[in-house]
């Protein structure tokens, strides 16, 4: 089982996913031969009727079988894959992200204190990020709601740089071009996060209360 030629035909199978090319089929069967749990969970993410349990077993049956040093890559390259098609997104990213971070996927995602939250994208990449948001929003919305109150600072780190192209082999993005894209996110959900120095954006605690409280927002709708 060669877990990098299954990876560099993820990230090829990707990139045509995008422009809508014709050479995934052939790609998908490749990577079949390679890696046939990693192309049934590539099946799974565009199917609309798949139970959550049987995406869970499938997802957490890939990753069980993949090398440590693959894993970020892999999940990398799948949570871009769940943006591709719109009808997919938060529901499969979601799961996605939850079961990579019970493998230690993503260590130190987040970090909470009692005076700040917060979350660290800058070495993710774009679809990963845009999940991992998602998920912290959510949080943030289901702990005012549970307690009333927020930490009096919530910082997302995105990193510093000159805007460059993504450029990684394994997903990741620059920290600059991650800056861009979170900001255009956080905009269009009006969220009240700005930037500061240190490749960080950070918002107040009222503010982000007033935000959550006047809107059900979403980076979907």
């Amino acid at each position: 089982m060669d877990h990098m030629l299954a990876g560099a035909m993820l990230s090829a199978f990707v990139r045509c996913q995008k422009a809508q090319g014709e050479e995934t089929l052939p790609l998908l069967e490749r990577i079949g031969l390679a890696f046939p749990k990693l192309k049934l969970v590539i099946e799974n993410l565009s199917k609309e009727n798949i139970s959550v349990d049987e995406m869970r077993e499938d997802i957490r049956a890939m990753l069980s079988c993949t090398s440590e040093d693959c894993r970020k890559p892999f999940i990398n390259l799948l949570l871009d894959l769940c943006y591709v098609e719109q009808e997919t997104v938060d529901k499969y990213a979601q799961e996605l992200l939850g079961i990579a971070i019970s493998f230690g996927v993503y260590p130190n995602l987040q970090n909470r204190s009692t005076l700040e939250w917060r979350l660290k994208l800058r070495l993710l990449s774009f679809g990963a990020a845009r999940a991992a948001l998602s998920g912290w929003i959510s949080s943030l919305r289901d702990a005012l709601k549970k307690d009333g109150e927020l930490p009096s600072s919530l910082c997302i780190e995105v990193g510093v740089g000159l805007l460059v192209a993504p450029h990684s082999d394994d997903g990741d993005c620059s920290p600059a071009v991650m800056k861009t894209f979170i900001l255009k996110l956080l905009q269009g959900m009006k969220a009240p996060f700005g930037e500061s120095k240190y490749g960080r954006l950070n918002a107040s605690n009222k503010d982000v209360k007033a935000w959550l409280l006047s809107s059900e927002s979403s980076m979907f709708t």
